[in-house]
């Protein structure tokens, strides 16, 4: 019932939204204004709260859902050691980190598919942010 009643205040926040970003400016895809990727991110929303709205509407009550409490410990103090290891050690090294303790704590087996992702992932984002994005990051 939470998960319906959720899709459903998801669903009304996303038509909210949209509706509020249509007052801005939209322009076109060659000439963007303030109001485009609002707009655009409002769409999406909308689509997505319809979709998950009706799965839950459409789906027959499950069996109660197990929370690991341990696993999500691990990941509220690892993010709060991303926070300390991003100031002393920058974007790459602390996101490295925390991307291989995260998919360590999510059980990845070995050690060399974790770590490889975790480098691609880290220098990927770098790259997106400062390489095309123009980003400064710590």
């Amino acid at each position: 019932m939470t998960e319906k009643a959720l899709s459903i205040f998801f669903l009304l926040f996303s038509c909210t939204y949209l509706f509020l970003a249509r007052e801005l400016a939209f322009g076109t895809a060659a000439a963007p204004k303030t109001g485009f990727l609002p707009t655009l991110a409002g769409i999406t929303a909308v689509i997505l709260g319809m979709v998950i709205t009706i799965r839950q509407l459409l789906q027959k009550q499950l069996a109660a859902i197990v929370i690991n409490w341990r696993k999500l410990s691990f990941v509220i103090i690892g993010l709060l050691c991303y926070l300390i290891l991003l100031k002393i050690t920058g974007y790459i090294a602390a996101t490295l980190f925390f991307m291989f303790y995260l998919f360590k704590v999510a059980d990845t087996p070995g050690w060399i598919l974790p770590g490889a992702l975790a480098a691609v992932i880290a220098v990927g984002f770098y790259y997106v942010f400062t390489g095309l994005l123009d980003i400064q990051l710590p």
